[in-house]
Formats: structure tokens, C-alpha cells, sequence
């Protein structure tokens, strides 16, 4: 097989959450445990090659994923395929109706987490082997489409407060980027779909695990299209689902992971007739004389694979110590399990619930950052042919993913947080100057965005000269 020649696999596994896990990271909840299970989630895996260089790409039905964790996965895909960890990503569709599995949590079934983690690992290295073995030539397409669905959840009410929301006014992306891998008779081996909008349609009074409007809109790709689908999640950490989110109305996860659904199948139809050329032909004598078009089969061009790994050393804001911030949470987790035990009013759960979730998002940033003045952020990059995929282990705002996008020497710029780890939300410096829940969690100095940004564009910039 030709050096110059790209090749694709994909593979599957349903990975099912257990019902003893907690369930929804949410602060407000009265539940702990899920009930049941709303669909199938799913490993799923796209391994791509050409000539020496192999990269793997891990979508994941879950929310966050720590960075010890992510890295124990990639090691373990790498090792199996004889490759260098660099080489792997782990990304997260973000559905927050999924298991919790972040280290530092208190939780009500000690070890199941971990549990869970070795279960996935399993399932991620068997998926990157099957998927390597069922590597065939491939050529490689990509589109844009438009959706709405995603809207800025950064309401600011009258007294000034900003909470995660609905604002109508504010900005999103409705940006569907997608891209399609043709096997040499044509026929879609895999796709990948990449937008953000926060998956927080189902809320704090659901009680199901569910990817959340993610699933849907894979299944309904590949309903449509054919083939295997992946989701990305993008740049989503001020944009969300809108007015219908943060409850449990199933209705609305069906609904908006449909219009997606439909935004990206067209889009990934609409790429897959880049394959062929027109020419006029002939005419024909007819009721009306026809002119008859010939279509002919493009050449499949070369399409050069690079993948990256980058540390940008990023400002860090100043971190209480671990310990201090440990403790409060061992005095709420504590005083939780006494009022859930003695059947306290609910409105004393959430409140108690809510400080807890808030005292181990503080103490997950203090044992990551304390005494640090900089973090070196993983920018992960995978260019195929005129495609590039931008994967961080934050939760960026839209507009960092807009801006790359904008300026970006490649055709196709797809920038996505949820990869490789999670550490906390990097908003733009105009939104930190705002405030709101997103400001209050992140462990970046205001101005890190704008750092980043140009960072990745120069990173870009020597890829697309490479």
C-alpha cells in the first residue's frame, strides 16, 4: 500500500454507566442515583494512518473526564497499538446526565467510579485495535452546515447577577462542521460531526442517564447517511441548549439532537459529492431537448496525516491550599449523608448538595494549581489533508472557537474543549470581566484566552507550512 495513501477504521462499544455510580452533575439535585437508562452510551473509535503516522481519536458518551484518567486510557491505546501517547485523544460529548466520575468526589460508592474507569479502558483499547485492523484507503471530504439550536446561556438578570441560562441576545455559534471518510467505492466508513452547545438539556430533576441530544444526533446521522458517527463537542462553555434545558423533558433532547441531526446529514451529503467532477456531455432529442451531464470520479488526492502535542504555559489565578478546602467538603459530604439518612425537606438537600459541589470544584482546582503561577494547557492537534482538529482540556468559550476559526490557515478548523482532561472553563477576558458561574470556577488568569488564541494560531500557522 502506497505511503502517500490515508487509510480509516472505526469501532464501536456500548459502555453503560451501572446504576450504583452517582448520577448528574448537578447541585441542585435531590437524587444520587440514576433509575435507569434513557439509550445506549458508546465508546466510540476512529483510527487513521498514512505512510509512519497513526492517530486515534476517542469519542466518549460522558462529561468530564480527568486528566490522570484520560492519560491512563491513552497510555493504554498507545501501548497497544505501538504508538506514542501524543498520538491518542480522549474526548467527551459533556452530557451532564451521565455518571460522576471526577477523582477528588465524595461519593456514596467508593471505588465504583474507579471501577467504571477500568471497565472503559478495556473498551477503549478494544475498539483502537479493532478499528486499526479494519483500516481501509480512504478519501476524505468536508463540509459546513447551520443550526440554531445552540444559544448563549449567560443571562444576566436585573440586579446584575449572571447565571447559566438563556440569552436570546448573546452569541453563539451555529457553525455544524462535519466531515465524511469515503472508502475507495464510496461508500461512508466514518463521519465526524463537531458543534457546541452544552449537553445540559436534561437537568437537575432528571433521573436518567442519557448522552443527552449528542446521541441522538449520532444515531440520526447514521439513520441517514450510513456509516459511523463521531461527535465533537466544540468551543461550548457559554453556549447550551437554550430555553428548554437544565429540566428532564426528554422531548427536548429528541428534538434538538434531531435539528442537528438534520444540519449535519445535509452537510455530510452535500461533502460526499466533492468526489466527483461534471462535465457537459450531450444532448438528447426528448419531449424537451435534455442536456445530459457526464459525472466522472475525482482522483483520490494525497492526504498528509500530522498530529501534534503542544504545552502552552498558560497564567494561573492564586489557589487556597488543599487541605483547608478538603476539609469543608468532608464537613458538607457529611452533613449531606445525615439530612439525606434523617428524610430532611428537600430544599435543605439542595442547598447543602449545591455548597458540596461547589466545595469539590474548588478543591479538584487547589490540588491541581495551589502554589503554581503557570499550567502547561495540552493543545492537541490532528491535521488530515485540509482538515485540522483543535482538542483542549477545558471548557472554552464560543467565541475562541469563532476567532481560530476565522483566522486559521486551513480550510477546515474544527477547535474543541473536553479532550485529554478537564480543568475548568476558560472564558474570554470581556466575559471575566462580567463574572457568572464560569468565571467564579476558572483557574486561569482573565487574559488566558487571548493567550491561547494566538498561541494555537501560530501553532497553525507552522503546521500548514510543514
Amino acid at each position: 500500500m502506497s505511503p502517500s495513501v490515508l487509510t480509516a477504521g472505526v469501532a464501536r462499544a456500548t459502555v453503560n454507566p451501572p446504576l450504583t455510580l452517582e448520577q448528574g452533575v448537578w447541585g441542585a439535585k435531590a437524587h444520587v442515583t440514576p433509575r435507569g437508562l434513557e439509550s445506549d452510551f458508546w465508546v466510540t473509535c476512529l483510527v487513521l494512518s498514512e505512510g509512519p503516522v497513526t492517530s486515534v481519536l476517542l469519542d466518549l458518551d460522558l462529561c468530564t473526564i480527568p486528566n490522570s484518567r484520560a492519560d491512563r486510557i491513552r497510555d493504554d491505546v498507545a501501548a497497544a497499538l505501538g504508538i506514542r501517547r501524543e498520538a491518542v485523544r480522549v474526548s467527551v460529548t459533556h452530557t451532564h446526565a451521565g455518571p460522576v466520575l471526577r477523582a477528588d468526589h465524595y461519593t456514596v460508592n467508593p471505588g465504583g467510579d474507579e471501577n467504571y474507569i477500568t471497565y472503559l479502558r478495556e473498551h477503549c483499547v478494544g475498539t483502537a485495535l479493532q478499528a486499526a485492523r479494519e483500516r481501509v484507503p480512504v478519501r476524505v471530504s468536508a463540509n459546513q452546515g447551520h443550526c440554531t439550536m445552540a444559544r448563549s446561556r449567560r443571562q444576566r438578570l436585573e440586579d446584575g447577577l449572571v447565571v447559566a441560562g438563556y440569552d436570546p441576545e448573546g452569541t453563539a455559534d451555529p457553525t455544524v462542521s462535519v466531515v465524511r471518510f469515503d472508502d475507495l467505492d464510496g461508500r461512508l466508513v466514518a463521519s465526524i460531526v463537531h458543534y457546541a452547545a452544552h449537553p445540559t438539556t436534561l437537568g437537575y430533576t432528571n433521573d436518567l442517564l442519557s448522552p443527552d441530544y449528542p446521541g441522538v444526533t449520532k444515531r440520526f446521522v447514521e439513520a441517514t447517511v450510513g456509516g459511523t458517527c463521531l461527535f465533537l463537542q466544540g468551543a461550548a462553555g457559554d453556549v447550551g441548549p437554550g430555553p428548554g434545558g437544565f429540566l428532564s423533558n426528554l422531548d427536548v433532547v429528541h428534538s434538538i439532537g434531531t435539528q442537528l441531526g438534520c444540519a449535519a446529514s445535509q452537510a455530510l451529503l452535500e461533502a460526499g459529492e466533492q468526489r466527483f467532477d461534471y462535465a457537459f456531455s450531450t444532448v438528447v432529442r426528448s419531449g424537451a431537448d435534455l442536456g445530459v451531464w457526464s459525472r466522472t470520479t475525482r482522483p483520490v488526492p494525497e492526504t498528509p496525516l500530522l498530529v501534534a502535542s503542544v504545552p502552552v504555559p498558560l497564567p494561573l489565578q492564586e489557589q487556597p491550599p488543599p487541605a483547608m478546602v478538603q476539609q469543608r467538603s468532608e464537613e458538607l459530604f457529611a452533613l449531606l449523608e445525615e439530612l439525606r439518612r434523617t428524610g430532611a425537606p428537600e430544599d435543605e438537600v439542595h442547598d447543602v448538595a449545591f455548597r458540596l459541589r461547589r466545595s469539590n470544584m474548588a478543591l479538584q482546582r487547589s490540588r491541581e494549581f495551589h502554589g503554581r503561577a503557570t499550567y502547561d494547557l495540552e493543545v492537541h492537534l490532528t491535521v488530515i489533508g485540509d482538515v485540522v482538529l483543535i482538542g483542549l482540556p477545558v471548557e472554552p468559550f464560543c467565541e475562541i472557537g469563532m476567532a481560530v476559526r476565522a483566522r486559521s490557515p486551513f480550510r477546515h478548523t474544527l477547535l474543541s474543549g473536553y479532550s485529554n482532561g478537564a480543568n475548568g472553563y476558560l472564558p474570554t477576558p470581556a466575559a471575566a470581566a462580567v463574572g457568572g458561574y464560569e468565571v467564579d470556577q476558572m483557574a486561569f488568569a482573565h487574559h488566558s484566552a487571548d493567550l491561547l488564541t494566538e498561541r494555537v494560531l501560530e501553532l497553525l500557522d507552522e503546521l500548514a507550512a510543514h
